[in-house]
């Protein structure tokens, strides 16, 4: 592994830490989903383990402990994830991370337990680890990747150092799609920027053909406010773009249209929308436009989180909703 291109700063902020003996017991990196916070998070656990590193060369990946690093199976690192997607990280997991990190470094090196996603713990598990934020053992080193940092505890947000990946849709990003992809700059661009700056939600849209897709239900949109479609049949049509990603780019929709709505500009280019986008900006209100991104953001939530609500009746009932809107004319 590499550090990516769009990492850069963070790495060498990191790194100068712990060269200088002030790498912090607890990180907490923070960023958009895509943007590599687990590849960052294993990047920085070899280093820590392997013996040969230096700051030009994260890992040699010929010693014993490079070896095990990429192998997966470290006995000195711990990686705590939810059992499925959109499940919660429970209180049995995080009292398990606690005896692992007192036990002794078999390599002699450091302890590293990385949490991923950290707001997937429930609020025992955030309880129970602040004992070790509060008490770290010698050598241990807590990573927590977290893409909703509002969604921890204050407790523990407090006690960790936080490092920050903001999207990134520079040139050396752009051309690492480019090369990953294998296709022009202006696709690998495209795709960076429905992406909000995450490369490899990027490279997962361009997997799924998502440009097409999210266009597609642009084009919805617009025929349900005028009453073109059927909503029962358009919702079983939506649910085989697949959960939860047809309400992300829903979410994502409503905020471009909210963005030209209050600004006349924006994110249009985004979409290769065929004026659809003006068209809902000019018809809905800011308060429409809000409540239905609530819906879908509410939706959204129930969906992806812990109760198993039906899918299917969440499309709908936002595509009720939208319909709604329809009766109030333009604005």
């Amino acid at each position: 592994m590499n550090v990516l291109p769009w990492q850069q700063s963070q790495w060498t902020r990191v790194l100068d830490a712990h060269h200088n003996g002030r790498l912090p017991h607890a990180l907490l990196l923070t960023g958009p989903d895509g943007a590599g916070l687990g590849e960052f998070a294993a990047l920085l656990a070899g280093a820590l383990l392997c013996r040969q590193s230096s700051p030009s060369r994260p890992h040699c990946g010929s010693c014993r402990d490079c070896v095990l690093v990429q192998a997966g199976n470290h006995p000195d690192i711990l990686r705590v994830r939810p059992e499925e997607p959109g499940k919660q990280i429970r209180v049995e997991e995080i009292r398990d991370l606690l005896e692992f990190m007192h036990l002794t470094s078999q390599s002699g090196r450091h302890k590293i337990a990385i949490i991923s996603p950290a707001e997937a713990m429930n609020k025992s598990a955030s309880n129970t680890l602040l004992k070790t934020l509060e008490e770290p053992p010698a050598g241990s080193l807590l990573i927590l990747c977290c893409h909703a940092p509002g969604q921890l505890p204050v407790t523990v947000r407090s006690r960790c150092q936080r490092l920050d990946f903001p999207g990134d849709s520079g040139h050396a990003t752009c051309r690492w799609l480019e090369r990953k992809l294998g296709v022009d700059p202006d696709l690998a661009a495209a795709l960076l920027r429905r992406a909000g700056g995450a490369p490899f939600r990027a490279m997962a849209l361009a997997e799924c053909d998502a440009l097409a897709k999210q266009n597609e239900l642009l084009g919805d949109l617009c025929q349900l406010r005028q009453g073109h479609r059927d909503p029962v049949a358009m919702a079983r049509r939506w649910a085989g773009f697949g959960f939860p990603a047809v309400l992300v780019w829903l979410l994502e929709i409503l905020r471009s249209i909210t963005v030209r709505k209050v600004t006349v500009s924006g994110s249009a280019d985004l979409y290769n929308e065929n004026g659809h986008l003006q068209q809902i900006a000019d018809e809905l209100d800011l308060m429409q436009l809000v409540t239905a991104y609530d819906v879908a953001a509410r939706n959204y939530q129930g969906a992806t989180g812990p109760h198993n609500l039906n899918k299917l009746g969440l499309l709908e009932e936002f595509i009720v909703y939208w319909q709604s809107t329809a009766s109030t004319g333009r604005r």
